[in-house]
C-alpha cells in the first residue's frame, strides 16, 4: 500500500511539474492505479481537466475578441469561479462600448458640417468610469471647449 501511495504522489508531482512547464494536457495514467488509488487519480485528473477547460474557453473567447468578434460571452461560472466569467464579460462590455463610441465618432466625423470652422473630427470624447458598471460616454467637446452632444 505504501508503494502505491508513493507512486500516486510521484505521478501527481510529475503532473504538477509538467503543467508548470506548460504541458497542460498531461494527465496521470489512470490505468496504472487500481482500487481507491485509481479513484483518487481519476478524481485528480477530472479536477485538472475542469480547470484547464475554463482556461481554454477564456483563450478561445480572447482570440475571438482580438479578431473583432464580440458576439459571444463566457457562460456564468458557479461559486467562486463566477469572478472569472464576470471579469471576461466586463472586458467584452467595455470593448463593445469602445466599439460603439468609435462608430459614433466616425459617423459624426462624416456628417455634414454646418460651421466649417468647427470640424466634428476635432471633438474630444468625454467619458465617466464607475467602479461597478464600466465606462460611459458623456458627450464631447470641441477644441474650443464647447459641448457637442
Amino acid at each position: 500500500m505504501q508503494r502505491q501511495l508513493r507512486r500516486v504522489i510521484q505521478a501527481q508531482t510529475e503532473m504538477g511539474d509538467k503543467h508548470e512547464a506548460g504541458m497542460v494536457s498531461h494527465r496521470i495514467a489512470e490505468q496504472e492505479f487500481t482500487g481507491e488509488f485509481g479513484s483518487m487519480v481519476r478524481a485528480s485528473n477530472t479536477l485538472v481537466s475542469s480547470h484547464i477547460a475554463v482556461t481554454m474557453q477564456i483563450v478561445a473567447l480572447t482570440e475571438r475578441y482580438a479578431a473583432g468578434d464580440l458576439s459571444q460571452q463566457l457562460a456564468p461560472l458557479p461559486g467562486e469561479k463566477a469572478v472569472i466569467s464576470q471579469s471576461i464579460n466586463d472586458v467584452r462590455a467595455s470593448l463593445l462600448s469602445i466599439n460603439n463610441e468609435i462608430r459614433r465618432l466616425a459617423s459624426t466625423a462624416s456628417a455634414p458640417v454646418d460651421r466649417p470652422e468647427r470640424l466634428p473630427t476635432r471633438a474630444t470624447p468625454l467619458f465617466a468610469r464607475t467602479a461597478d458598471q464600466g465606462v460611459f460616454f458623456l458627450g464631447s467637446c470641441d477644441c474650443y471647449g464647447e459641448a457637442i452632444w
